[in-house]
């Protein structure tokens, strides 16, 4: 019997359908991605802590991570309704604090959200819930967590191990 890539192919197509292999993120699908998507803004690359893709600040000073939303056609960050980022909080005096923004397409400037932050107090982990509003202002925008970790003073420093969003 001599197969083609057609029957190949359709007999794959059928198994799948069979086997309840899914093909297309749903509408009730979430999104999560790790820290390592998110880009430290620091004057020098020893100031930032790696711990198996959590990124966290070794600087004597406050460390901003820019983090982006993939905005496609499975997931448009207009219909994110709830955002968690799960962090470290290392420091007892000061807060991890996240905020939703966009980066305009058409010209200089941007626009964020209202920040989540930490307790001031407390010391460790946390999930952080900011408001995603902006996303739907500027749909056509660029979307982006900016999330700012304290200062490392002593102890273990403060990180982001990563974000979901959900429709």
């Amino acid at each position: 019997m001599r197969w083609t890539h057609g029957a190949v192919g359709a007999a794959c197509v059928g198994a799948g359908l069979l086997l309840g292999v899914p093909q297309e993120a749903s509408a009730q699908s979430y999104r999560r991605q790790s820290a390592a998507f998110c880009t430290p803004i620091t004057s020098t690359y020893q100031s930032v802590r790696s711990d198996a893709g959590a990124l966290g600040n070794g600087s004597a000073s406050v460390m901003r991570l820019a983090c982006p939303i993939l905005d496609d056609g499975v997931l448009p960050k207009a219909q994110i309704l709830s955002t968690l980022v799960d962090v470290y909080d290392g420091a007892s005096a000061a807060v991890v604090d996240v905020r939703a923004c966009v980066s305009f397409w058409s010209g200089v400037g941007g626009a964020c959200g209202p920040a989540a932050s930490s307790s001031s107090g407390g010391v460790g982990m946390a999930t952080l819930s900011p408001s995603p509003g902006v996303w739907s202002t500027y749909p056509s925008d660029y979307g982006y967590l900016v999330i700012n970790l304290p200062a490392f003073t002593s102890g273990t420093a403060s990180s982001v191990h990563g974000y979901e969003l959900y429709p």
